[in-house]
């Protein structure tokens, strides 16, 4: 198993974290805090790929604050690889960001096969579609620009369901999240149609699930990359009340398959 799966089997916050996450600034209201479960697990395999078998469990919870969403991520996984060797990893992420979009603060704490990877900082944005900086404290002090028009995660996925809603079928930013020590990905977007709750099949899990939805396709560059293919891609049902049910990801010689188990609401504060 290469270096590149090792570490990008930390899943892409700025899908899993915004896309269950998010609701647009005017409607932040409307979004009621919960805690999500998903399953984690192996599914089409290439060559090359060295794995046998992938499971795991991950939870995802978001509460509201006073001036934006709080965030945390947790996530176990057991690899199995075709040399029959079991790789396990324990992810954790925090974040906040500001209903605005303009600020993000964010913790990341990775372990697997015996490497450590800390990481811990914090972003602004000059005004919206303007240029930022970001400032990461561990395990370095190190400070980066941002362009502009990018987005922080939360904001990125808010974006992709207004365009949805508006009928648009690609969306191409730059986005920051600051879970691996380095800048900003340019993520480009393909929109399909609009589906109702029937038809994607999700709406007998619960209330939550009782919504219209659209199969999105993500391509996840480097800020630096030349290429025309991405570094991975992702798939993903997203609901217009910000809710995922599904989701794989893409590499080049394997699929991570990703779904919902169950879902909370967790109390609102009072402000």
């Amino acid at each position: 198993m290469t270096k590149l799966s090792l570490v990008r089997f930390s899943v892409a916050l700025s899908v899993l974290l915004s896309a269950i996450l998010a609701a647009s600034p005017g409607d932040a209201a409307n979004l009621v805090a919960h805690r999500a479960v998903y399953s984690m697990k192996l599914g089409a395999v290439r060559s090359g790929a060295g794995l046998e078998a992938a499971r795991g469990l991950m939870t995802i919870s978001l509460e509201k604050s006073c001036a934006g969403w709080i965030v945390s991520q947790q996530m176990n996984m057991a690899l199995q690889t075709s040399e029959g060797k079991e790789l396990n990893q324990d992810y954790r992420f925090a974040g906040w960001e500001s209903f605005d979009g303009k600020n993000y603060r964010f913790a990341v704490q990775s372990k697997m096969a015996g490497n450590n990877e800390n990481y811990k900082g914090k972003a602004r944005l000059s005004g919206d579609g303007k240029s930022g900086r970001a400032s990461y404290t561990v395990p370095e002090k190190k400070d980066l620009k941002l362009p502009g028009n990018t987005l922080f995660p939360i904001n990125h996925m808010v974006l992709l369901i207004d365009r949805a809603q508006a009928g648009d079928n690609q969306v191409t930013r730059p986005i920051f999240e600051g879970t691996e020590g380095k800048g900003h990905q340019t993520v480009s977007a393909f929109i399909g149609s609009r589906i109702g709750p029937k038809k994607h099949g999700w709406h007998e899990k619960g209330p939550l699930m009782d919504r219209s939805g659209w199969k999105m396709r993500m391509g996840y560059y480097n800020a630096d990359s030349k290429s025309s293919t991405p570094e991975f891609e992702i798939e993903l049902l997203q609901l217009d009340n910000g809710v995922v049910p599904h989701l794989t990801q893409v590499f080049p010689t394997f699929n991570l398959v990703i779904d919902l188990k169950k879902i909370e609401k967790l109390p609102a504060p009072s402000c």
